[in-house]
C-alpha cells in the first residue's frame, strides 16, 4: 500500500476481519508512522495505555493513552460504555467509532483516539478465562466474525495456547522490563 499518515488507511488495502486484529492495528500503525517519518516527523512513536482491571465487568472506570510520554486522552468507561468526555462518549461504541474518529480528526489527533478505542476492546478480555475454552468456536456466541481466528472456516482449527496468558497487574514496570524506555 502507499504510505499514509492514517493509521486506517491499510483497511483499503486489505480486509480486517481476514487478518489478525493486533496485526492488523500494528501495521496500520507502522505504515502511518512511516509515512510521518518519511515525510519529515520523528523517528519514533509510543502509545502507552491504561486499562485498570475490573473495566469490563461495569461500574466507572478511567482509561488512559500516553503518545510519546504526553498524556493524550483519559475517558471514563461504565463496562464497556464511554460515559465522558464528550465528543467520544457521544458516538455509538461499536460499529462506527474508529472510521468516525478517523473521519472527524486529523490523522495526528485521530491517531490516540484509535489507539485508546482498539486498547479498549482488548483490555476488555483481561476477565475472560479463555483457557476454559480449547477452540475459538466456542466463544462463536461473543467474538464471532470480529477477526480472522473468528471465521468461520478458522474456528474449529484455531486450538488454545493453554498457560500463555501473563498477569502484570502486581508488577506492571516488569511488562516492559526489557523494551521501550
Amino acid at each position: 500500500m502507499p504510505l499514509s499518515d492514517r493509521c486506517l488507511a491499510v483497511g483499503a488495502w486489505a480486509p480486517p476481519r481476514l487478518n489478525c486484529t493486533h496485526m492488523f492495528d500494528l501495521a496500520g500503525l507502522a505504515a502511518a508512522h512511516a509515512g510521518r517519518h518519511v515525510a519529515g516527523g520523528a523517528d519514533r512513536r509510543q502509545y502507552d495505555v491504561e486499562i485498570p482491571f475490573g473495566a469490563q465487568f461495569g461500574g466507572e472506570h478511567e482509561v488512559k493513552v500516553w503518545r510519546d510520554r504526553e498524556l493524550a486522552h483519559t475517558w471514563t468507561l461504565d463496562g464497556r460504555r464511554c460515559v465522558a468526555p464528550a465528543p467520544f462518549s457521544e458516538v455509538t461504541w461499536r460499529g462506527g467509532f474508529l472510521h468516525w474518529a478517523d473521519e472527524t480528526f486529523a490523522p495526528e489527533e485521530s491517531e490516540p483516539v484509535i489507539v485508546l478505542r482498539r486498547a479498549c476492546d482488548i483490555g476488555m478480555g483481561r476477565g475472560m478465562d479463555l483457557d476454559g475454552f480449547d477452540r475459538a468456536e466456542e466463544l462463536r456466541d461473543e467474538q464471532g466474525g470480529i477477526c480472522y481466528t473468528m471465521q468461520p472456516a478458522q474456528m474449529p482449527v484455531s486450538l488454545r495456547m493453554k498457560g500463555s496468558a501473563r498477569d502484570w497487574d502486581d508488577h506492571p514496570d516488569d511488562l516492559l522490563a526489557h523494551g521501550p524506555s
